[in-house]
């Protein structure tokens, strides 16, 4: 499967388990966040537990199996399947 495909399944998958504001919240920590940052501040900005382990998973997934992919691009895939 091609890393487009991946992420876009992966991001609509975690877009229905979380609020919105949540993706946002997630969305901006890639935009602005460093690789070696990023997971740090998914565990500052997402308080909830379970939440946070869906986006880490998201994540850990996004660097595993489309790891060639812009974090812009995969903002932008989290943003479209929240809405």
């Amino acid at each position: 499967m091609d890393s487009n495909r991946i992420i876009v399944e992966a991001a609509t998958g975690l877009a229905e388990s979380l609020p919105f504001s949540t993706v946002e919240t997630v969305a901006t920590a890639i935009l602005t966040s460093n690789s070696s940052t990023l997971k740090a501040e998914i565990t500052k900005r997402v308080p909830h537990h379970h939440q946070r382990d869906l986006v880490l998973a998201f994540v850990d997934q996004w660097r595993q199996d489309a790891c060639d992919l812009d974090p812009t691009v995969v903002a932008i895939a989290l943003q479209t399947a929240a809405l």
